[in-house]
Protein backbone atom coordinates (compact mmCIF):
# COMPACT_ATOMS: atom_id res chain seq x y z
CA UNK A 1 0.00 0.00 0.00
CA UNK A 2 1.20 3.47 -0.71
CA UNK A 3 -1.55 5.55 0.87
CA UNK A 4 -2.78 8.92 -0.26
CA UNK A 5 -0.37 11.59 -1.34
CA UNK A 6 -0.48 14.42 1.11
CA UNK A 7 0.01 18.14 0.93
CA UNK A 8 3.02 19.76 2.62
CA UNK A 9 3.02 19.69 6.40
CA UNK A 10 3.60 23.42 6.67
CA UNK A 11 3.04 26.39 4.45
CA UNK A 12 5.22 29.43 3.89
CA UNK A 13 4.44 32.57 5.81
CA UNK A 14 3.74 35.56 3.67
CA UNK A 15 5.72 37.81 5.93
CA UNK A 16 9.31 37.71 4.77
CA UNK A 17 10.53 38.87 8.14
CA UNK A 18 9.39 35.62 9.73
CA UNK A 19 11.09 33.39 7.16
CA UNK A 20 13.83 31.30 8.78
CA UNK A 21 17.32 31.79 7.48
CA UNK A 22 18.55 29.24 4.92
CA UNK A 23 19.96 26.11 6.50
CA UNK A 24 23.71 25.75 6.68
CA UNK A 25 25.11 22.51 8.11
CA UNK A 26 27.46 23.09 11.05
CA UNK A 27 31.17 22.79 10.38
CA UNK A 28 32.90 19.94 12.22
CA UNK A 29 35.23 20.79 15.06
CA UNK A 30 38.27 18.79 16.09
CA UNK A 31 36.22 17.15 18.83
CA UNK A 32 33.54 16.24 16.28
CA UNK A 33 36.10 14.54 14.05
CA UNK A 34 37.54 12.56 16.95
CA UNK A 35 34.06 11.41 17.94
CA UNK A 36 33.18 10.46 14.38
CA UNK A 37 36.33 8.41 13.92
CA UNK A 38 35.63 6.70 17.23
CA UNK A 39 32.06 5.89 16.12
CA UNK A 40 33.24 4.37 12.83
CA UNK A 41 35.84 2.26 14.63
CA UNK A 42 33.18 1.10 17.09
CA UNK A 43 30.93 0.10 14.18
CA UNK A 44 33.68 -1.69 12.27
CA UNK A 45 32.88 -5.12 13.81
CA UNK A 46 29.25 -4.63 12.82
CA UNK A 47 30.20 -3.79 9.24
CA UNK A 48 32.36 -6.91 9.03
CA UNK A 49 29.84 -9.24 10.65
CA UNK A 50 26.68 -7.88 8.98
CA UNK A 51 26.61 -10.50 6.16
CA UNK A 52 26.94 -13.30 8.73
CA UNK A 53 24.21 -11.87 10.94
CA UNK A 54 21.85 -11.09 8.07
CA UNK A 55 18.85 -13.18 9.22
CA UNK A 56 19.01 -11.54 12.65
CA UNK A 57 19.80 -7.91 11.92
CA UNK A 58 17.13 -7.61 9.20
CA UNK A 59 14.55 -7.64 12.03
CA UNK A 60 16.64 -5.82 14.65
CA UNK A 61 14.39 -4.57 17.44
CA UNK A 62 11.17 -5.59 15.65
CA UNK A 63 8.64 -8.17 16.78
CA UNK A 64 7.27 -10.89 14.53
CA UNK A 65 3.96 -9.03 14.17
CA UNK A 66 5.79 -5.86 13.16
CA UNK A 67 7.82 -7.77 10.58
CA UNK A 68 4.71 -9.43 9.17
CA UNK A 69 2.54 -6.29 9.26
CA UNK A 70 1.85 -4.06 6.28
CA UNK A 71 3.84 -0.88 5.67
CA UNK A 72 3.52 1.83 3.02
CA UNK A 73 5.22 0.86 -0.23
CA UNK A 74 5.20 -2.91 0.37
CA UNK A 75 3.75 -3.55 -3.08
CA UNK A 76 6.14 -1.34 -5.06
CA UNK A 77 9.17 -3.67 -5.29
CA UNK A 78 7.88 -7.25 -5.24
CA UNK A 79 11.22 -8.62 -6.48
CA UNK A 80 13.41 -6.81 -3.92
CA UNK A 81 16.26 -9.03 -2.75
CA UNK A 82 17.03 -7.05 0.40
CA UNK A 83 14.17 -6.67 2.87
CA UNK A 84 14.45 -5.50 6.45
CA UNK A 85 12.13 -4.24 9.17
CA UNK A 86 13.53 -2.67 12.31
CA UNK A 87 12.00 -0.87 15.27
CA UNK A 88 12.72 1.08 18.43
CA UNK A 89 10.64 2.53 21.28
CA UNK A 90 11.10 6.24 22.00
CA UNK A 91 10.01 8.12 25.14
CA UNK A 92 8.46 10.94 23.12
CA UNK A 93 5.18 11.34 21.27
CA UNK A 94 4.88 10.83 17.48
CA UNK A 95 4.42 14.59 17.08
CA UNK A 96 7.80 15.08 18.77
CA UNK A 97 9.57 12.34 16.79
CA UNK A 98 8.20 13.35 13.38
CA UNK A 99 10.30 16.53 12.86
CA UNK A 100 13.52 14.55 13.26
CA UNK A 101 12.53 12.40 10.26
CA UNK A 102 11.37 15.33 8.15
CA UNK A 103 14.74 17.09 8.24
CA UNK A 104 17.08 14.20 7.39
CA UNK A 105 19.46 14.20 4.44
CA UNK A 106 23.09 14.70 3.55
CA UNK A 107 24.03 18.35 4.19
CA UNK A 108 20.57 18.86 5.69
CA UNK A 109 20.22 17.70 9.31
CA UNK A 110 22.25 14.59 8.54
CA UNK A 111 21.25 10.96 9.12
CA UNK A 112 22.04 10.79 12.85
CA UNK A 113 24.43 7.92 12.14
CA UNK A 114 28.13 7.86 11.21
CA UNK A 115 28.51 11.45 10.05
CA UNK A 116 32.02 10.78 8.79
CA UNK A 117 30.58 8.35 6.24
CA UNK A 118 27.19 9.79 5.30
CA UNK A 119 27.32 13.54 5.96
CA UNK A 120 30.83 14.62 4.89
CA UNK A 121 31.81 14.84 8.58
CA UNK A 122 29.25 17.59 9.26
CA UNK A 123 27.71 16.67 12.62
CA UNK A 124 24.05 15.70 12.47
CA UNK A 125 21.69 18.25 13.97
CA UNK A 126 21.04 18.03 17.70
CA UNK A 127 17.94 20.23 17.49
CA UNK A 128 14.95 20.64 15.20
CA UNK A 129 15.70 23.03 12.32
CA UNK A 130 12.61 25.08 11.34
CA UNK A 131 14.19 25.72 7.91
CA UNK A 132 13.97 21.98 7.14
CA UNK A 133 10.42 21.28 8.29
CA UNK A 134 8.63 21.86 4.97
CA UNK A 135 7.72 18.44 3.59
CA UNK A 136 6.43 18.10 0.03
CA UNK A 137 5.77 15.09 -2.14
CA UNK A 138 8.69 14.85 -4.55
CA UNK A 139 11.21 16.53 -2.25
CA UNK A 140 14.71 15.05 -2.41
CA UNK A 141 16.36 13.62 0.69
CA UNK A 142 19.93 13.44 -0.59
CA UNK A 143 22.32 10.63 0.24
CA UNK A 144 25.29 12.57 -1.17
CA UNK A 145 26.28 16.23 -1.74
CA UNK A 146 25.20 16.03 -5.40
CA UNK A 147 21.85 14.24 -5.37
CA UNK A 148 20.69 12.43 -8.47
CA UNK A 149 17.39 10.76 -9.31
CA UNK A 150 19.06 7.35 -9.24
CA UNK A 151 20.44 7.71 -5.72
CA UNK A 152 18.54 10.37 -3.75
CA UNK A 153 15.41 9.32 -1.92
CA UNK A 154 12.33 11.33 -2.78
CA UNK A 155 9.25 11.78 -0.61
CA UNK A 156 6.59 9.57 -2.21
CA UNK A 157 3.72 10.06 0.26
CA UNK A 158 3.05 10.71 3.92
CA UNK A 159 0.46 11.30 6.60
CA UNK A 160 1.68 13.52 9.38
CA UNK A 161 2.67 12.36 12.01
CA UNK A 162 1.80 8.73 11.32
CA UNK A 163 3.85 7.48 8.37
CA UNK A 164 5.95 8.46 5.39
CA UNK A 165 7.38 6.70 2.35
CA UNK A 166 10.60 7.52 0.52
CA UNK A 167 11.61 6.07 -2.86
CA UNK A 168 14.40 5.66 -5.37
CA UNK A 169 14.06 3.70 -8.63
CA UNK A 170 15.37 0.58 -6.85
CA UNK A 171 14.44 1.13 -3.19
CA UNK A 172 11.57 1.98 -0.89
CA UNK A 173 12.09 3.21 2.66
CA UNK A 174 9.01 3.55 4.84
CA UNK A 175 8.45 4.78 8.37
CA UNK A 176 5.56 4.32 10.76
CA UNK A 177 5.10 6.10 14.09
CA UNK A 178 2.77 4.25 16.46
CA UNK A 179 1.61 6.12 19.58
CA UNK A 180 2.06 4.26 22.86
CA UNK A 181 0.91 5.02 26.38
CA UNK A 182 2.58 7.77 28.36
CA UNK A 183 3.61 9.85 25.33
CA UNK A 184 5.86 7.22 23.80
CA UNK A 185 6.31 6.13 20.19
CA UNK A 186 7.04 2.83 18.53
CA UNK A 187 9.12 3.79 15.48
CA UNK A 188 9.13 1.21 12.68
CA UNK A 189 11.20 1.40 9.52
CA UNK A 190 11.23 -0.89 6.50
CA UNK A 191 13.72 -0.89 3.65
CA UNK A 192 13.28 -2.82 0.38
CA UNK A 193 16.04 -2.79 -2.24
CA UNK A 194 16.20 -4.47 -5.65
CA UNK A 195 19.64 -5.17 -7.08
CA UNK A 196 19.47 -4.20 -10.76
CA UNK A 197 22.03 -6.49 -12.39
CA UNK A 198 21.41 -4.90 -15.80
CA UNK A 199 23.94 -2.38 -14.45
CA UNK A 200 26.55 -4.63 -12.77
CA UNK A 201 28.71 -1.88 -11.26
CA UNK A 202 25.73 -0.10 -9.70
CA UNK A 203 24.26 -3.37 -8.46
CA UNK A 204 27.57 -4.45 -6.90
CA UNK A 205 27.81 -1.13 -5.08
CA UNK A 206 24.24 -1.54 -3.83
CA UNK A 207 25.05 -5.02 -2.54
CA UNK A 208 28.05 -3.64 -0.63
CA UNK A 209 26.06 -0.76 0.84
CA UNK A 210 23.07 -2.87 1.84
CA UNK A 211 24.64 -6.14 2.93
CA UNK A 212 27.57 -4.54 4.79
CA UNK A 213 26.66 -0.96 5.62
CA UNK A 214 22.91 -0.84 6.14
CA UNK A 215 22.54 -2.48 9.54
CA UNK A 216 25.28 -0.57 11.43
CA UNK A 217 24.13 2.72 9.94
CA UNK A 218 20.42 2.06 10.48
CA UNK A 219 21.04 0.92 14.03
CA UNK A 220 22.95 4.09 14.80
CA UNK A 221 20.29 6.20 13.06
CA UNK A 222 17.45 4.75 15.13
CA UNK A 223 19.43 5.19 18.32
CA UNK A 224 20.30 8.74 17.22
CA UNK A 225 16.67 9.63 16.62
CA UNK A 226 15.72 8.23 19.99
CA UNK A 227 18.50 10.10 21.81
CA UNK A 228 17.59 13.41 20.16
CA UNK A 229 13.83 13.11 20.58
CA UNK A 230 14.11 12.04 24.20
CA UNK A 231 16.61 14.79 24.99
CA UNK A 232 14.17 17.31 23.52
CA UNK A 233 11.25 15.72 25.38
CA UNK A 234 13.11 15.13 28.68
CA UNK A 235 15.80 17.82 28.80
CA UNK A 236 16.61 17.34 32.46
CA UNK A 237 19.31 14.75 33.24
CA UNK A 238 18.25 11.73 35.30
CA UNK A 239 18.93 11.72 39.02
CA UNK A 240 22.41 10.46 39.92
CA UNK A 241 20.99 7.20 41.26
CA UNK A 242 19.43 6.39 37.88
CA UNK A 243 22.44 7.08 35.68
CA UNK A 244 24.12 3.69 35.95
CA UNK A 245 22.70 0.50 37.44
CA UNK A 246 24.78 -1.92 39.43
CA UNK A 247 27.16 -4.08 37.39
CA UNK A 248 26.84 -1.57 34.51
CA UNK A 249 23.81 -3.33 33.04
CA UNK A 250 21.19 -1.80 30.77
CA UNK A 251 20.18 -3.89 27.79
CA UNK A 252 22.34 -7.03 27.85
CA UNK A 253 23.77 -9.02 30.76
CA UNK A 254 27.48 -8.94 31.47
CA UNK A 255 29.48 -12.00 32.52
CA UNK A 256 29.23 -11.20 36.22
CA UNK A 257 25.48 -10.67 35.94
CA UNK A 258 25.00 -13.93 34.06
CA UNK A 259 26.99 -15.82 36.67
CA UNK A 260 24.94 -14.30 39.49
CA UNK A 261 21.56 -14.88 37.87
CA UNK A 262 22.43 -18.44 36.87
CA UNK A 263 23.28 -19.54 40.42
CA UNK A 264 19.76 -20.95 40.98
CA UNK A 265 20.24 -23.02 37.83
CA UNK A 266 23.14 -24.78 39.50
CA UNK A 267 20.83 -25.66 42.36
CA UNK A 268 18.39 -27.28 39.95
CA UNK A 269 21.20 -29.14 38.20
CA UNK A 270 22.30 -30.60 41.54
CA UNK A 271 18.77 -31.67 42.54
CA UNK A 272 18.44 -28.86 45.05
CA UNK A 273 15.29 -27.40 43.54
CA UNK A 274 13.33 -27.57 46.83
CA UNK A 275 15.87 -25.16 48.35
CA UNK A 276 15.08 -22.64 45.61
CA UNK A 277 11.36 -23.01 46.18
CA UNK A 278 9.12 -20.94 43.94
CA UNK A 279 11.44 -17.94 43.82
CA UNK A 280 13.17 -19.10 40.64
CA UNK A 281 12.24 -21.53 37.93
CA UNK A 282 14.50 -23.25 35.42
CA UNK A 283 13.39 -24.17 31.93
CA UNK A 284 14.75 -25.81 28.81
CA UNK A 285 14.31 -23.98 25.50
CA UNK A 286 15.37 -24.84 21.95
CA UNK A 287 17.79 -22.70 19.95
CA UNK A 288 15.85 -21.18 17.06
CA UNK A 289 18.81 -21.58 14.68
CA UNK A 290 20.76 -24.56 16.05
CA UNK A 291 17.87 -26.67 17.33
CA UNK A 292 19.94 -27.51 20.42
CA UNK A 293 18.43 -27.41 23.93
CA UNK A 294 19.52 -24.66 26.31
CA UNK A 295 18.80 -24.09 29.97
CA UNK A 296 17.79 -20.79 31.53
CA UNK A 297 16.60 -19.57 34.90
CA UNK A 298 14.35 -16.66 35.82
CA UNK A 299 12.75 -15.15 38.91
CA UNK A 300 9.08 -15.97 39.36
CA UNK A 301 7.02 -12.78 39.48
CA UNK A 302 3.66 -14.47 40.10
CA UNK A 303 2.62 -18.00 41.02
CA UNK A 304 -1.01 -19.06 40.79
CA UNK A 305 -1.35 -22.18 42.93
CA UNK A 306 -4.83 -22.96 41.60
CA UNK A 307 -3.53 -23.71 38.11
CA UNK A 308 0.16 -24.04 39.07
CA UNK A 309 1.10 -21.23 36.69
CA UNK A 310 4.34 -19.26 37.07
CA UNK A 311 5.08 -15.95 35.30
CA UNK A 312 8.59 -14.76 34.39
CA UNK A 313 9.94 -11.67 32.64
CA UNK A 314 12.46 -11.22 29.81
CA UNK A 315 14.68 -8.98 31.90
CA UNK A 316 16.64 -7.60 28.93
CA UNK A 317 13.64 -7.02 26.70
CA UNK A 318 12.33 -8.75 23.57
CA UNK A 319 15.87 -9.37 22.31
CA UNK A 320 16.54 -11.77 25.20
CA UNK A 321 17.74 -15.01 23.63
CA UNK A 322 15.49 -17.35 25.53
CA UNK A 323 12.43 -15.20 24.80
CA UNK A 324 13.17 -15.23 21.08
CA UNK A 325 13.68 -18.99 21.25
CA UNK A 326 10.35 -19.52 23.01
CA UNK A 327 8.67 -17.55 20.24
CA UNK A 328 10.06 -19.99 17.68
CA UNK A 329 9.65 -23.23 19.70
CA UNK A 330 7.85 -23.80 23.00
CA UNK A 331 9.78 -24.76 26.12
CA UNK A 332 10.50 -28.45 26.60
CA UNK A 333 10.63 -28.66 30.39
CA UNK A 334 10.11 -26.46 33.45
CA UNK A 335 11.48 -27.04 36.95
CA UNK A 336 9.84 -25.15 39.81
CA UNK A 337 10.93 -26.08 43.32
CA UNK A 338 10.53 -29.83 43.62
CA UNK A 339 8.24 -30.06 40.58
CA UNK A 340 9.29 -30.82 37.02
CA UNK A 341 6.79 -30.78 34.16
CA UNK A 342 6.19 -30.40 30.44
CA UNK A 343 4.68 -26.92 30.13
CA UNK A 344 2.09 -25.01 28.28
CA UNK A 345 3.24 -21.46 27.72
CA UNK A 346 1.58 -18.19 26.86
CA UNK A 347 2.76 -14.63 26.31
CA UNK A 348 1.11 -12.04 28.52
CA UNK A 349 -0.45 -8.83 27.26
CA UNK A 350 0.67 -5.47 28.64
CA UNK A 351 -2.28 -5.06 31.01
CA UNK A 352 -1.84 -8.48 32.58
CA UNK A 353 1.93 -7.98 32.78
CA UNK A 354 1.31 -4.65 34.52
CA UNK A 355 -1.00 -6.38 37.02
CA UNK A 356 1.71 -8.98 37.66
CA UNK A 357 4.29 -6.30 38.45
CA UNK A 358 1.88 -4.40 40.69
CA UNK A 359 1.29 -7.59 42.68
CA UNK A 360 5.01 -8.36 42.80
CA UNK A 361 5.78 -4.83 44.01
CA UNK A 362 3.19 -5.16 46.75
CA UNK A 363 4.33 -8.62 47.87
CA UNK A 364 8.10 -8.24 47.42
CA UNK A 365 9.09 -4.54 47.43
CA UNK A 366 12.69 -5.20 48.53
CA UNK A 367 13.17 -7.86 45.88
CA UNK A 368 11.85 -5.53 43.18
CA UNK A 369 14.17 -2.72 44.30
CA UNK A 370 17.14 -5.09 44.08
CA UNK A 371 16.14 -6.19 40.58
CA UNK A 372 15.64 -2.60 39.49
CA UNK A 373 19.07 -1.59 40.77
CA UNK A 374 20.89 -4.51 39.15
CA UNK A 375 19.01 -4.44 35.84
CA UNK A 376 18.78 -0.67 35.44
CA UNK A 377 14.99 -0.54 35.51
CA UNK A 378 14.96 2.69 37.50
CA UNK A 379 12.49 3.79 40.15
CA UNK A 380 9.36 1.60 39.89
CA UNK A 381 7.38 3.05 42.78
CA UNK A 382 4.98 4.82 40.39
CA UNK A 383 2.48 2.92 38.22
CA UNK A 384 3.55 4.91 35.16
CA UNK A 385 7.07 3.52 35.50
CA UNK A 386 5.68 -0.03 35.68
CA UNK A 387 3.62 0.48 32.53
CA UNK A 388 6.65 1.79 30.71
CA UNK A 389 8.65 -1.23 31.82
CA UNK A 390 6.14 -3.86 30.70
CA UNK A 391 5.91 -2.24 27.27
CA UNK A 392 9.54 -3.24 26.60
CA UNK A 393 9.93 -6.31 28.84
CA UNK A 394 7.59 -9.13 27.76
CA UNK A 395 6.41 -11.82 30.15
CA UNK A 396 5.78 -15.52 29.70
CA UNK A 397 3.64 -17.85 31.81
CA UNK A 398 4.24 -21.60 32.24
CA UNK A 399 1.88 -24.17 33.70
CA UNK A 400 1.77 -27.97 33.58
CA UNK A 401 -0.26 -29.67 30.92
CA UNK A 402 -3.65 -30.56 32.39
CA UNK A 403 -4.29 -34.31 32.83
CA UNK A 404 -7.09 -34.25 30.25
CA UNK A 405 -5.00 -32.39 27.65
CA UNK A 406 -4.30 -34.32 24.45
CA UNK A 407 -0.73 -35.41 23.85
CA UNK A 408 -0.21 -32.39 21.64
CA UNK A 409 -0.94 -30.05 24.53
CA UNK A 410 2.55 -30.16 25.97
CA UNK A 411 4.67 -27.25 24.97
CA UNK A 412 1.89 -25.40 23.22
CA UNK A 413 2.81 -21.86 22.29
CA UNK A 414 -0.09 -19.53 23.03
CA UNK A 415 -0.60 -15.82 23.30
CA UNK A 416 -3.22 -14.17 25.47
CA UNK A 417 -5.89 -12.33 23.49
CA UNK A 418 -4.66 -8.92 24.65
CA UNK A 419 -0.99 -9.66 24.29
CA UNK A 420 -0.09 -8.28 20.92
CA UNK A 421 3.26 -10.00 21.58
CA UNK A 422 4.04 -12.09 18.54
CA UNK A 423 6.13 -15.11 18.07
CA UNK A 424 9.71 -13.96 17.53
CA UNK A 425 12.43 -15.41 15.43
CA UNK A 426 16.06 -14.66 14.82
CA UNK A 427 19.41 -16.00 13.74
CA UNK A 428 21.19 -16.60 17.03
CA UNK A 429 21.03 -19.64 19.25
Amino acid sequence: MTGPRTEPTSGRNAAASTEPRPWTPPQPTGADLVRQVRDVVADLPRFLSAPLLRPWHRTWGASHAEVAGAMPGDDLLPTAQYRCTRAITIAASPEEVWPWLVQVGCLRAGWYADDLLDNLAHPSARSIAPQLQDLDVGRWLPMSPTPRTATAFTVDSFERPHWMLWRTPTSTWSWRLIPLRHERTRLLTRLHTRYDWRHPATAALAVLLMEVGDWPMMRRMLLGIRARAEAEHHPDPPPPGDRRPLLGLRRRPGRLALMMFRLPLQAYRHNAGPAVGRTFLAFTHVGRRTGRPHEAVAMVLRYDAAIREAVICAAWGPQTDWYRNLGASPALKVQLGSASFAPQQRFLGEQEAFDVLVGFRRAHPHRLRLLSAVLGWGDLREDAALRSLVADHPMVAFRPVAPDEPDGGAGQNRTSESAGRPTVTGAHR
